[in-house]
């Protein structure tokens, strides 16, 4: 395997010439299922999967893996026909059922299944509440009116484990904007604690063991107590945000998380990233310090933790790539390429596997790696994704 460079070529020739080898038909002639099938990288597993595939989650009670479809998608990214849900098993990546959607004809049918936020990427929750929250719903409803805030779909985060639940309540009054940052016991369902923000976050990472909670916006990160919400210190981005991460609901095309934290190590990681450039910084939560910066790629858009394998795993939107950090090294060990305008992740890590939804027409993929993959093959991969 040939060494992995410690710093990517950004800019604008750089895009060009991902995009000179990005180029996938967008013609739409059907929405066929094929079998899974082995790709053509070594070592990554491609399971098709109907038209336009966004969000992805795993279960990691059944290792099962459920694909979201928006399929011949129409005004305004609404889902159109072939419009769907997929659930896989994440073992052998085989599709095990599909589910229409027919909310782009009858918008009152629920789905099977909703897409809840945490600040490791997305939880999948049966039966979906109307908020699609990892709580009860009654019990988040009670909450708003004993506490008047406002929730909407895409303004909660819960910790991975169900502890916590943040609610971002963004309101307007004599022509500001404020945040207000309420965070509840989820079992109990009881206020643990709110604070006023400056500015509108855009993601939450909780890390327990620190006590620390980092709320990240388009500049800057900074990080809190996690038992009061007291302000402890604010990490600059040496770039500002420009990529497409504002979360939304079950039909947006990105799955948006651009912070994690390895709660056994107490290390964060923070992306940033514009069309040209981006950054992946590694933080100490006891000490607050920024341990590493890295430039590396370009419209970085997620970011998940193994917290066995001590690994974070950072989906490249514009250089079609899973780049893989080593966060006890701090270095980079690994490049897997993926398929063009890739736009989820996923890590199980009771079964050692990663996945990564991958759209397409007339067929989307979902590709299966291992976590602890030394891959050194980056950059986009239509052909060994999209046929």
């Amino acid at each position: 395997m040939r060494a992995l460079p410690s710093k990517r070529v950004n800019g604008v020739s750089a895009w060009l010439w991902r995009a000179m080898g990005c180029v996938v038909a967008a013609v739409c002639v059907g929405v066929a299922m094929p079998s899974a099938s082995a790709a053509q990288l070594p070592g990554v597993t491609s399971t098709p999967v109907r038209p336009y595939s966004t969000l992805l989650a795993v279960d990691s009670r059944t290792n099962q893996v459920y694909v979201r479809t928006l399929g011949l998608i129409y005004g305004q990214g609404y889902p159109g026909v072939g419009a769907g849900y997929t659930a896989l098993d994440g073992t052998s990546g085989h599709i095990l059922r599909i589910w229409d959607d027919t909310t782009w004809v009858n918008v009152s049918k629920p789905p099977p299944f909703g897409f809840a936020r945490t600040d490791n990427g997305l939880r999948v929750v049966f039966p979906p509440s109307p908020l699609y929250t990892a709580m009860p719903s009654p019990a988040l409803l009670a909450m708003e009116a004993r506490y008047g805030f406002g929730v909407g779909q895409g303004t909660m985060v819960a910790d991975q484990a169900g502890k916590l639940v943040a609610i971002l309540d963004t309101s307007a009054k004599a022509g500001a904007y404020s945040t207000k940052l309420w965070i509840f016991d989820a079992p109990l369902t009881r206020l643990h604690a709110t604070i006023t923000l400056s500015k509108e976050p855009l993601a939450l990472a909780f890390d327990f063991k620190a006590n620390r909670i980092l709320v990240m916006y388009l500049d800057s990160t900074q990080i809190f107590t996690l038992a009061n919400l007291h302000y402890l210190a604010t990490i600059s981005h040496p770039v500002y945000l420009e990529a497409p991460l504002i979360a939304g609901y079950d039909n947006r095309m990105y799955d948006t998380d651009p912070v994690a934290v390895d709660t056994t190590l107490g290390r964060a990681v923070v992306v940033s990233g514009s069309y040209e450039q981006a950054t992946i910084q590694i933080i100490d939560l006891v000490t607050r310090r920024v341990l590493r910066t890295l430039s590396l790629g370009t419209q970085p858009i997620a970011v998940q933790i193994d917290p066995v394998l001590h690994r974070a795993y950072i989906l490249d939107h514009g250089f079609c790539e899973v780049n893989v950090l080593d966060l006890r090294s701090e270095k980079l060990v690994a490049n897997v390429g993926v398929g063009q305008s890739s736009s989820s992740l996923a890590v199980d890590v009771p079964t050692g596997k990663a996945f990564v939804s991958s759209p397409g027409v007339p067929t989307s993929h979902v590709l299966i790696f291992p976590a602890n993959t030394t891959m050194n093959e980056a950059g986009c991969w239509p052909q060994a994704y999209q046929q």
